[in-house]
């Protein structure tokens, strides 16, 4: 059985998550000729940055040191698999990671704002799910 990440770790899966989601729904907008998700993407991708601001601020609180270099993504609308399905599946493993790092240890403040970035989280993939099933239908 894994054992559970340090709360740092955890954070900066978390981070990490946020910020490669927030690059596929950029990529996908760029791509789609439809204004509602142009917006719905600027909208999730504008609260996924500032939710990876706040998770590395946390990170630098409890480490108490200067942030470590990010990683950086390389992305493109070429990837065989299709945008929207690149979407759905970041999408729902940033939800995942927030589940999982809110199961393990976090100091009482990072967990609070884990609890409410899961929650806003959540909505957006209510909000995307919604999304996806007016656009099929």
């Amino acid at each position: 059985m894994a054992r559970p990440l340090d709360p740092v770790s955890a954070l900066l899966k978390l981070v990490d998550a946020c910020y490669q989601c927030a690059l596929i729904f950029r990529i996908t907008a760029e791509q789609s000729k439809s204004d509602a998700f142009q917006r719905f993407s600027g909208k999730l991708r504008a609260t996924l940055d500032r939710f990876g601001f706040e998770l590395q601020t946390e990170i630098r609180r409890i480490e108490d040191s200067d942030f470590r270099e990010l990683r950086s993504y390389r992305e493109s609308a070429d990837d065989a698999e299709p945008l929207e399905a690149r979407c759905e599946n970041v999408l729902r493993r940033t939800v995942r990671e927030y589940e999982v790092a809110q199961a393990g240890y976090m100091p009482a403040h990072a967990r609070a704002m884990i609890q409410r970035q899961l929650q806003t989280v959540s909505q957006l993939w209510e909000q995307f799910d919604q999304f996806q099933a007016r656009a099929a239908g």
